[in-house]
This record gives structure tokens, C-alpha cells and sequence, in this order.
């Protein structure tokens, strides 16, 4: 399929990206931006950075997910069957989110992504063309409380695992984001938007409610 794989520490990782080389990156040129937008009080520092980090696992998961039901990786059938017990390290990711738009306000922020070179093959690339809108998706369906959802199925034809409830286990990293949030706006409302497009242009969109007056479960 284009990608080597081995067994390490129960998960299925690239074995270049092992190898401790510089990893090198090409743009995803296709692909939808993934956007994000926050409404509510200004962000401190410690805020902003929890919820920019736990996006990065939430990609990271995501991407792992399109590439083991597409059969490009190999599932450890372990944890949803793919995922890793650790995040990655930075040198181990084979999809780099970068921030090409950040907007003053609230938040207003628009992220691309790039492929690691050793892992950009043809297949992969196809199916990662749909990496934000599945991102999108699967907030979407990750069961957090406040969560309104404007896509109404998966952006692809994988069974996502079999699971309808929270498949790809997103909801351990939203809700962190939402507590942060929550104690930053010291509990009055907010509101943080998801939004996509397919490679067919369909327009994808998750809202979270950030209620005033209680912590998010």
C-alpha cells in the first residue's frame, strides 16, 4: 500500500519515521481547511494552549482512524483497535497541522495540513483529503454535552469500527477544552464552532454550547 509498518508499544507506526531522521512535509494542497471559531472572553495563555494541544491529539486520532479503516495501517485491535496509549511525539506525527489564518477577537483560526514525504503516497493522500471534514464529524458524534451537530453522516462510507457512540474517542480531549473554556469565561456562555468541506464541496459543521453557570461533563 505504500506505507511500512511494525509493531511498537502496541501501536502501528511508519517505520522511517523511526529512523530519527529530519521529518519533511508536503502540503495537503487539496484539502479542506479545518475552521475554528470560539465566541466568548478574551483567552489567557494557559487556556489557549490546553485547547491547541488537544486538538493536535484529536487530529492526530482522526488521522490515525481514516488510515486504518482504509486499510493503509495496520489496527493493534486494541483501544478502538488503533489508537496508541501515548500522544506522539512531534517527531513521530505524520500529519502536521499548521495554522495558516489566526483572527483577533475571540478566536478565529484556520488550520491546514501537511503529510509527512516517507508516507505520501497517492492512497494516502486521497484519504486524508477528507481530514477536516471528518474531524468535523467526529465532534460531532464524540457524545459531549452542549454538542450541535450539522452533519448528518460520516463523510466517508467506513464503519467507523462498528461504534456509533464517540468512535474515534474524541471526547477524552473536548473535555478538557470545554472545562478550560468554561473556567476562562468564569461560567458565563460560549460558544466554539467546528466547520469543513468534503471533497465535494459539502459544507460540515459542529457547534458547541458553552452554557453559563456549571462546569461541562
Amino acid at each position: 500500500m505504500g506505507i511500512v509498518v511494525k509493531r511498537q508499544a502496541n501501536a502501528f507506526i511508519p517505520t522511517k519515521i523511526r529512523e530519527g531522521r529530519t521529518m519533511q512535509f508536503q502540503p495537503l494542497e487539496n484539502a479542506s481547511p479545518l475552521e475554528i471559531i470560539y465566541s466568548g472572553e478574551r483567552l489567557d495563555l494557559y487556556t489557549l494552549g490546553i485547547f491547541q494541544l488537544q486538538m493536535q491529539d484529536v487530529i492526530d486520532k482522526v488521522t490515525l482512524g481514516l488510515l486504518s479503516q482504509a486499510g493503509l495501517i495496520e489496527p493493534t485491535w486494541r483501544r478502538a483497535k488503533y489508537l496508541p496509549r501515548t500522544a506522539f511525539p512531534a517527531s513521530d506525527r505524520f500529519i502536521r497541522a499548521e495554522i495558516r489564518e489566526l483572527g483577533a477577537g475571540s478566536l478565529t483560526e484556520a488550520v491546514t495540513f501537511a503529510v509527512a514525504t516517507v508516507v505520501a503516497d497517492p492512497n494516502v493522500i486521497a484519504i486524508l483529503q477528507d481530514l477536516a471534514a471528518n474531524v468535523v464529524w467526529a465532534i460531532g458524534v464524540s457524545g459531549v454535552r452542549g454538542i450541535r451537530n450539522r452533519l448528518h453522516r460520516s463523510p466517508n462510507d467506513f464503519r467507523w469500527f462498528g461504534r456509533d457512540d464517540d468512535p474515534l474517542e474524541i471526547g477524552p480531549n473536548l473535555r478538557p477544552i470545554l472545562v478550560a473554556l468554561a473556567e476562562n469565561n468564569q461560567l458565563r456562555r460560549a460558544e466554539l464552532r467546528f466547520k469543513g468541506r468534503t471533497r465535494h464541496g459539502e459544507e460540515v459543521e459542529a457547534e458547541i454550547i458553552i452554557e453559563g453557570g456549571e462546569r461541562p461533563r
